[in-house]
């Protein structure tokens, strides 16, 4: 007897997706989701958008990635089995701030369909992770910034390899503004708002103090358990 929120393969899940009644899309990566081997190791994530995360939730029978009671439990990481295999789940849903809410509705309104589940249209696929790849982590890794110049050649777009985050930066801002977007914070506490990234404009950031304080908040407390890591290290060498 099947086991709830545990499938054969991919394609079984994505067929679930499918089926249910709730918008979604995966975010990113969905090309390696397709080999079906991808799953013997559990290493897979899979990265949801969807219009209601409880509604996808109950569709999928994921269960929570952390113990209910745990710090970490956020309502975002779950797992579901693949193969007898754990696969995370991550789950971002409309409003969430993980994007601004009105790039997210426009990223479901022009979902496009991809080996028998949804993703992003190349345009949008393009900016979110630029997005993603400069403002939403510490660095422009080498990987996303070669996945990035591949994505803006195909799409047509001029970008400065010798300076190219700045450059990625600037087509993602003339696009944010073109739709009227904005920098948000995520209210998952986890997810940084890079402010000080090379050229990223101030005002293009959503003022939202409460979940502003709650991020410095965030940061200032780990950057104190660095810094008293540093200082035993120091102390006990």
């Amino acid at each position: 007897m099947k086991t709830y929120g545990s499938y054969n393969n991919f394609s079984e899940f994505s067929a679930l997706l499918e089926n249910g009644r709730c918008e979604y899309l995966i975010l990113r990566n969905f090309e390696e989701l397709t080999g079906e081997e991808v799953f013997v190791a559990g290493h897979a994530d899979i990265d949801i958008l969807c219009s209601d995360s409880r509604l996808l939730l109950k569709t999928i029978g994921a269960e929570e990635a952390y113990p209910v009671k745990a710090k970490e439990s956020n309502g975002i990481h779950f797992n579901i089995l693949i193969k007898e295999k754990k696969a995370a789940v991550d789950v971002r849903e409309v409003g969430d701030g993980y994007y601004c809410t009105a790039w997210q509705k426009d990223m479901l309104k022009r979902r496009v369909p991809f080996s028998g589940f949804y993703v992003m249209d190349p345009e949008n696929l393009f900016y979110s992770l630029t997005y993603h790849a400069i403002v939403q982590k510490p660095a422009l890794s080498k990987e996303y910034q070669s996945r990035l110049l591949g994505m803006s050649k195909e799409l047509g777009l001029a970008i400065d390899a010798q300076c190219a985050e700045q450059s990625l930066l600037h087509h993602l801002e003339s696009f944010m503004r073109k739709h009227g977007y904005m920098y948000t914070y995520c209210t998952d506490k986890h997810v940084p708002l890079r402010r000080k990234a090379v050229g990223l404009s101030k005002e293009l950031i959503d003022k939202n103090m409460s979940l502003r304080m709650r991020h410095f908040f965030y940061d200032l407390r780990i950057r104190g358990i660095e810094f008293l890591v540093i200082v035993k290290h120091t102390l006990f060498r």
